[in-house]
């Protein structure tokens, strides 16, 4: 009769290598959704502060967000849009916003 003493323990050894594996897959997965999340409403914000403040207005809008402004377009005086992009770690968004209220556009059969 063969006794296979501490064969147990590799075999919790390894299980404890897979779930600390997936434990920071998870993790990493987790930060980058919320990324995405925080970049997407730091660029509406700042593309909107943008359109009644300026650059300067958006970047501070961004930086409140927990964003970096990458660019910024602003197109307003020529009836188009204030566009920025804004980063959050590895996510990069951008949006556009216009001033509706000092401009009509035609949104119907443009």
């Amino acid at each position: 009769m063969t006794f296979e003493r501490g064969s147990a323990a590799v075999v919790v050894l390894a299980l404890m290598g897979v779930a600390a594996s997936l434990s920071v897959v998870t993790a990493r997965v987790g930060a980058h959704v919320v990324d995405e999340a925080r970049a997407d409403v730091a660029a509406d914000a700042a593309a909107l502060a943008g359109v009644y403040g300026g650059v300067e207005t958006a970047r501070r809008v961004a930086a409140l967000n927990g964003a970096r402004m990458v660019s910024a377009t602003d197109d307003l005086r020529n009836g188009g849009e204030f566009v920025v992009q804004v980063q959050v770690g590895r996510v990069v968004r951008s949006a556009a916003a216009v001033d509706s209220w000092a401009q009509p556009r035609r949104t119907i059969g443009r």
